[in-house]
């Protein structure tokens, strides 16, 4: 990423590297976006907003909720 990115500019970069191999699961019902069961932390924080920068450095860690029933 370069300098200044945002959440936004890497899962745009995510998507692009993946979009023909990313699991069903990770996209949304129009297979556009990511599925609003995705969600992301970078340390103890929780990356919500697309426009959150990230810096140098920064390790970001995605999790799908799952729920049972």
């Amino acid at each position: 990423m370069p300098n200044g990115g945002t959440f936004g500019d890497l899962l745009m970069e995510i998507k692009k590297g993946f979009t023909a191999t990313m699991p069903p699961q990770l996209r949304n019902k129009d297979q556009e976006n990511f599925n609003r069961a995705l969600w992301a932390m970078r340390g103890k924080d929780r990356l919500s907003e697309l426009n959150a920068g990230l810096e140098d450095g920064d390790e970001v860690q995605f999790f799908l909720s799952l729920a049972g029933g």
